[in-house]
């Protein structure tokens, strides 16, 4: 498998940093940029271009569902989140796999091989994701 790009969305910078911290053991995974709501993350999916996105759901009065209204099914959303009440509405789309906090080491193993089993499609380099958010 090649190294898949990812960003991490979380409002929380301590969970930012200890999810990329637990990243640290998959080479396959490049993390290359953090956001903290929906406007920062699709700047950073701009930048980027990333397969994956580690996303939390609550974000500074938006959620991790608003931003999937502004991505299409290219980029694979592995939600992280300390709420487990929208787990079935998670699998929704091109959603991976649904990961509660704080992240489970095995968990996450589970989540990094059901991405590897899976044909991950390439983004194409011209789309860009625009916010209209709150």
């Amino acid at each position: 498998m090649k190294n898949l790009k990812a960003i991490v969305v979380d409002e929380e910078r301590l969970a930012r940093v200890n999810l990329r911290r637990q990243l640290e053991h998959y080479p396959e995974i490049e993390i290359t940029g953090e956001a903290y709501s929906c406007e920062s993350a699709l700047e950073q999916i701009n930048l980027n271009n990333p397969q994956l996105v580690f996303l939390d759901i609550q974000l500074h009065g938006e959620t991790g569902f608003d931003l999937l209204e502004f991505l299409d099914n290219s980029i694979n959303i592995i939600f992280v989140t300390a709420y487990e009440k929208d787990a079935l509405r998670t699998f929704e789309g091109n959603n991976i796999d649904y990961l509660t906090k704080p992240v489970n080491p095995e968990r996450l193993r589970e989540a990094i091989e059901r991405i590897k089993t899976r044909e991950i499609k390439p983004k194409s380099e011209t789309r860009i994701y625009e916010y209209s958010g709150n």
